[in-house]
């Protein structure tokens, strides 16, 4: 090989060495940088508040985070149009409801904007939810996010109404957009919850 062709092949080598040695970087950068949105838009706040209340009512953590991210995207003092309070969007009328359950005395609602306050009842709730006989006992997760959401009564109807549910014990098709969307938010939060908790 002349002399010339040797260089050629030299500088044609490095070239392809610092391409693959750019993408590979770029590779890493990009990776980093997924880690970090997912760390930035799925956080783990409360964690200690979450597991306590997670292992006193048997809800898993994974559902409890999902349900908070849907809620209040992690806001404490998220307030909705319909009056619904904190991280998991507790209303007043609820809550107070729950505090009698729990046998709390002096509920005011300006406790549900309470991190720990506003987990318990939630999970509390969704504990609640599971015990009814009407949802199956919790048989099916969809049922209770689509009950956290929509309500357990309506819930509880399209369960008797085939053109809803063709066992009367899962949802196979959610009338209410809004609850229907919901769920599918819930899951894929669940997913993502459940992968991160499990790396702890």
């Amino acid at each position: 090989m002349s002399y010339i062709k040797r260089k050629k092949t030299q500088k044609r080598k490095k070239k392809i060495l610092a391409a693959v040695i750019i993408l590979f970087i770029s590779g890493l950068i990009t990776f980093y940088l997924y880690k970090l949105s997912v760390e930035i838009q799925y956080p783990l706040p409360h964690y200690d508040i979450v597991t306590k209340y997670s292992l006193k009512y048997n809800v898993e953590a994974p559902l409890i985070y999902a349900i908070i991210k849907a809620e209040s995207n992690f806001v404490p003092d998220a307030r909705s149009s319909k009056g619904a309070i904190g991280l998991m969007q507790v209303t007043p009328d609820t809550g107070k409801w729950i505090s009698e359950k729990l046998k709390v005395s002096d509920f005011d609602e300006y406790q549900l904007l309470n991190p720990e306050t506003n987990i318990e009842y939630g999970v509390w709730y969704i504990n609640w939810l599971k015990s009814l006989e009407v949802l199956n006992n919790g048989e099916n997760t969809d049922v209770i996010i689509a009950a956290y959401n929509g309500g357990n009564g309506r819930v509880a109807q399209w369960l008797k109404n085939k053109e809803y549910s063709s066992d009367g014990k899962k949802l196979d098709h959610i009338p209410y957009d809004e609850t229907a969307n919901y769920v599918i938010r819930v899951n894929k939060y669940i997913e993502i919850y459940d992968k991160k908790l499990n790396k702890l």
